[in-house]
């Protein structure tokens, strides 16, 4: 009985509006648990529509057990109660809740409109352990050509006092169908039967002074690729309650993909109880396990904040480990956030490198993105280009057009444009003239790739322009520029050598000096003596000085001190030459001597 809560009329169940005021019958708690205890009088009582109407009741307020038995009474009622498409939905109802029975017999009551929903509930309900499915099941598999799975389910059929099937699996082991052949198998199986068939007596005649041996139990064949198989079919039908329950075995047994498929479907409530907490936790350690695509949709979930908390830099770090396991589309989908520059600074360079990176995965979509930005990008720098090396005279527009290309070139990771916009900054073209700027794009330049960029940082570095002069650096790149056969490099160098060989000169002649000025004429001389090779013309003018006066020497030698003087008077490319007409510096020598 059900109490209308309008006007408390009070009637059997029936699942229609309250026959007084119209109103829809609400079921409560306490209308399920009075329902309960009329229903164990009733059974009791053996009241068949006391009965009808308690599981009625109990299975509209979604009673798994109920809603297969009020389907069983539905289904083998008299013609005045019988409802098969009724019975059919409430089957589908508890076999959506895994009930293997109600799956059983959905799967045959259904197949009138649909034989591959047939086939899924008869394979399902096999693999829930229905065991009215079992003979069906071993049909369906022997239909389909897979004779080890028959084998399988019949032989469980038989293990449940099937007659049929235990003639059947006598026949298989006869036969070798599913089995390998083994008469003693098949007479084991027939002396289960007392009085064998009319059908098995051949067979029973055969095997009459075989002695029976009992098989070992036969394992499901590829059982986990089986039941990857059903949650694929599953998933494809929209049987979402079984593909949640086929993917909840299969991740137990360690199948990643189907964790994060649970994963999915716990953060989604599909084919289960809504738990997003849950859900995100199992994704998470699928993604530990090294699953791609959950760390994907961790990622989309916290970018979007549709299931997750909306979190950037965590979505960020799971398109990266989702790349790191080398899934592509996590590649398109970081450069599409470096490019846009929303979530991260923008950096084209970089979201160029990670579309190249899903284009060399198989992305199509990300090489047509990678194609479209290096167009973009080749057409700026060719614009800048034509300008700044056209070598004629340009309006300041003009040079400001061709220093915005090349910085949007730059900015885009074209290497050819830094050197030309280093030459901007360094010439001051289209923008002020700042050779620190200038110097610091030529050494991206060169960091980058670009060949020609080296002469114009070994030039900043051995002439001071832009950064302190550094002989060494600038050694450095002008051998590398003059190894690419680069112009200027190899005259710059040689340029470079001279100076160099100049300032240590003269460093040492300073130092004998200095030597003279303490009256060490002795290590003075010494120290002279070196730069006969060197041929600065005023150090061997004062060494002849030495030689003349016989200081810090062995003794005096006029015509060595000749010798000395006049190489000094003929001079070098490098130095020139020294005079003395007037003999005012050998006079200073000498007092410095005595």
């Amino acid at each position: 009985m059900i109490k209308c809560k309008r006007c408390e009329h009070k009637s059997d169940y029936n699942g229609k509006p309250c026959a007084i005021c119209g109103s829809p019958l609400v079921i409560d708690d306490i209308d399920i648990e009075e329902t309960r205890a009329e229903l164990e009088r009733a059974l009791k009582e053996r009241n068949s529509s006391k009965i009808c109407a308690c599981r009625h009741l109990l299975a509209d307020a979604g009673d798994t057990d109920s809603e297969r038995e009020y389907a069983k009474i539905l289904e083998k009622a008299d013609p005045q109660l019988k409802n098969i498409d009724t019975a059919m939905d409430y089957y589908f109802r508890a076999a959506k809740k895994n009930d293997p029975f109600s799956a059983y017999r959905f799967s045959k009551l259904v197949g009138r409109s649909s034989e591959d929903n047939a086939r899924f509930w008869l394979k399902y309900a096999a693999v829930l352990g229905s065991i009215n499915s079992y003979p069906d099941a071993c049909e369906l598999f022997s239909a389909e050509g897979r004779e080890d799975i028959a084998s399988y389910y019949c032989a469980l059929a038989a293990a449940c006092d099937d007659t049929i099937s235990i003639v059947n699996m006598a026949k298989r082991w006869y036969d070798g169908v599913g089995v390998p052949a083994n008469p003693a198998h098949a007479k084991w199986y027939l002396d289960k039967l007392t009085i064998p068939p009319i059908h098995a007596i051949k067979l029973a005649y055969r095997l009459r002074s075989t002695v029976a041996e009992e098989p070992e139990r036969l394992i499901f064949p590829d059982y986990g690729k089986y039941l990857k198989a059903l949650a694929d079919d599953a998933k494809r039908l929209g049987f979402f309650t079984a593909y949640f329950f086929l993917v909840s075995g299969l991740s137990k047994n360690g199948d990643i993909n189907a964790e994060t498929a649970l994963g999915i479907l716990l953060t989604e409530g599909k084919g289960c109880e809504k738990n997003v907490e849950r859900g995100k936790a199992t994704l998470e350690l699928s993604m530990a396990h090294g699953n791609p695509a959950a760390a994907i949709y961790l990622g989309e979930g916290h970018l979007s904040g549709e299931f997750f908390a909306k979190n950037p830099a965590y979505a960020i770090k799971c398109f990266e480990k989702a790349a790191s396991l080398g899934y592509p589309d996590a590649y398109e989908k970081l450069g599409d956030i470096y490019k846009e520059g929303k979530l991260v600074t923008q950096s084209i360079p970089r979201a160029l490198e990670l579309y190249d990176l899903a284009a060399a995965g198989g992305c199509a979509s990300a090489k047509e993105k990678s194609d479209g930005i290096k167009e973009k990008r080749h057409g700026f720098y060719l614009d800048a280009y034509k300008i700044i090396n056209s070598g004629k005279a340009v309006t300041e527009d003009e040079a400001f057009s061709a220093f915005k290309a090349s910085a949007i070139a730059t900015a885009m990771g074209d290497v050819r444009s830094m050197t030309l916009l280093a030459k901007c900054y360094f010439y001051g073209f289209g923008t002020e003239k700042d050779r620190s700027m200038g110097f610091y794009w030529f050494r991206e330049a060169v960091s980058a790739g670009d060949r020609e960029a080296n002469i114009h940082l070994a030039l900043c570095y051995s002439r001071g322009l832009g950064v302190a002069f550094s002989f060494r650096e600038a050694v450095k790149y002008l051998k590398i520029a003059k190894s690419l056969g680069l112009n200027g490099a190899a005259a710059e160098l040689e340029l470079l050598y001279k100076r160099k060989m100049k300032k240590t000169v003269r460093a040492l002649y300073a130092q004998a000096m200095e030597l003279l000025y303490m009256k060490k004429p002795i290590d003075a001389a010494r120290l002279l003596s070196s730069f006969e090779s060197l041929g600065y013309p005023k150090a061997l003018y004062t060494l002849g000085c030495l030689y003349e006066f016989g200081t810090g020497v062995a003794k005096p030698d006029p015509k060595r001190a000749h010798s000395y003087y006049e190489k000094a008077y003929i001079g070098n490319s490098t130095f020139g030459n020294f005079g003395d007409p007037d003999s005012d510096y050998k006079f200073k020598i000498m007092k410095l001597i005595r």
